[in-house]
């Protein structure tokens, strides 16, 4: 009767192997995305204790400026590689899951 459920487990297994890969590609891009955005902050951070003046402070104003674009370039480069990430993960749970509905 055991020897009946492996081909389940077998697939179980896979499954479970798949997910973890993915947690960890996922937790990959989250604290790389976490850290270049704390050092993007405290280099901006760095950058208002060195306003001295009307230039200066136009000159971080304008820093804050580009920082932000940069952040909203990453933000938007680190959803394409969740979105195509996500989407590789649903096609082979799909496959998984169709090839366990075939030994049942």
């Amino acid at each position: 009767m055991t020897e009946g459920l492996n081909p389940f487990f077998a697939r179980a297994s896979e499954l479970g192997g798949l997910t973890a890969e993915h947690a960890g590609k996922v937790a990959e891009i989250q604290l790389k995305s976490l850290r270049e955005a704390t050092l993007l902050g405290i280099e901006r951070f760095k950058a208002a204790t060195e306003v001295r003046d009307a230039d200066g402070l136009k000159t971080y104003l304008a820093g804050n400026a580009d920082a932000l674009q940069k952040l909203g370039e990453r933000t938007i480069e680190d959803t394409r590689a969740l979105v195509e990430l996500t989407s590789s993960f649903a096609g082979t749970a799909q496959r998984i899951f169709s090839e366990a509905l075939r030994i049942g």
